[in-house]
């Protein structure tokens, strides 16, 4: 199983602690996603609810939506060219607050099936963002931030703030104006708008610099045209290692890269370590789906919670029998192919039988008239 996209993250603004009404809103854009995944196979309630279908299609989706304790849990999953691709998401309370949970994850199930590359956010995480809100301590943002002189001080404090949970880039702009765009070596709107839900992307001016590198230092620092990533992780600008968190000086960016390959870079590799971190979801509480249903499945009571269990493990059993089906039509492919490869390899060594047998015909003929040719002329 492969990581593709992972995100923790706290709903509205920093103040809003457990928003009812911010609750309501964030679980209908996350169910109104599911549901517009599987509209054309899957029939699901208008609004949000308890549902667990699947299609012969391979999609499956469950939900579990219980607004009087702010708990909200989806998984969709496809099985597509060999590959298993489950979306999961979760809304819960979380220190005062509601806290958003996503991760997609990959499955190869067949050989030969191509690994599906580390991708940005969901269409949803985007429209949370704009319309709900989503923080790790600083507002997410579907577009740049511009940093003022008066904010570099915020700046440095959320760079080594413990809860930080995305990375920060930081553009800075170079002191010729004509280089790049206006002094700025990459696209910051187009970057920005790429890696929402991924990185923070923050922009200093040419004059904001001086003052970021008098509170960080120069070695923490980013002017000049440059652009560093600041991962997220606890670190002390007096004692810790900044070139941890990598630096790319504009010298380097116009030797190394053409026009637009370097936003490509930048991208890679932020998306690349957020597939690949490890993300303790427990600690924050976290269960997903599948836990969850049992979890809810363990507290039902009485003659109505009887039937409603059964009718659970009805549809787990319905799950497993077309995975014995999906797994009984794979391996009556592999043994087709097998035959196959098998009829191939024996008509090859018939093949080669039948060179080898001509060789030897031949080398007989070649030997008996040369034998022939030496009589002849007594040689």
């Amino acid at each position: 199983m492969k990581s593709i996209y992972q995100l923790t993250a706290l709903i509205g603004n920093k103040s809003d602690g457990i928003n009812d009404e911010k609750f309501m809103t964030a679980a209908w854009i996350l169910y109104a996603w599911m549901r517009r995944e599987v509209i054309d196979c899957i029939p699901l309630p208008e609004l949000p609810a308890t549902v667990s279908k699947s299609a012969k299609t391979g999609r499956s989706v469950a939900s579990i939506y219980q607004p009087e304790e702010h708990f909200f849990t989806l998984r969709s999953s496809v099985f597509e060219n060999g590959i298993r691709d489950t979306v999961e998401a979760e809304i819960m309370p979380y220190r005062q607050s509601l806290l958003l949970a996503v991760r997609e994850t990959a499955f190869l199930r067949e050989p030969g099936a191509k690994a599906k590359r580390a991708s940005g956010p969901l269409a949803f995480v985007r429209q949370l963002i704009d319309e709900v809100g989503l923080n790790d301590g600083r507002q997410l943002s579907t577009g740049l931030q511009r940093i003022t002189t008066q904010q570099v001080g915020e700046l440095a404090d959320f760079l080594c703030a413990p809860d930080r949970w995305l990375p920060v880039v930081v553009v800075s702009q170079a002191k010729n104006p004509a280089l790049g765009q206006n002094g700025y070596l990459v696209d910051v709107r187009e970057l920005a708008s790429d890696l929402a839900g991924s990185a923070h992307v923050m922009v200093i001016d040419w004059d904001v610099t001086y003052e970021f590198s008098r509170i960080v230092g120069d070695e923490w620092s980013c002017f000049g045209g440059a652009v560093r990533i600041y991962w997220p992780e606890l670190f002390d600008f007096e004692t810790d290692d900044p070139y941890v968190h990598p630096l790319y000086t504009a010298q380097t960016i116009r030797r190394n890269f053409y026009p637009s390959e370097f936003e490509k870079e930048l991208k890679k590799i932020i998306r690349a370590r957020n597939a690949g971190q490890v993300i303790a979801w427990n600690r924050f509480g976290i269960r997903f789906y599948v836990e969850a249903e049992q979890m809810r499945m363990l507290s039902v009571s009485g003659e109505e919670s009887t039937e409603e269990l059964l009718k659970q493990c009805r549809e787990q059993l319905c799950r497993v029998h077309e995975s014995q089906e999906e797994y009984k039509a794979l391996a009556e492919t592999y043994y087709a192919d097998m035959v196959a490869c098998q009829e191939d390899s024996q008509a090859l060594q018939k093949q080669m039988t039948a060179m080898t047998e001509m060789l030897n015909r031949q080398r007989r003929e070649i030997e008996w008239e040369s034998g022939t040719a030496s009589g002849r002329f007594g040689l």
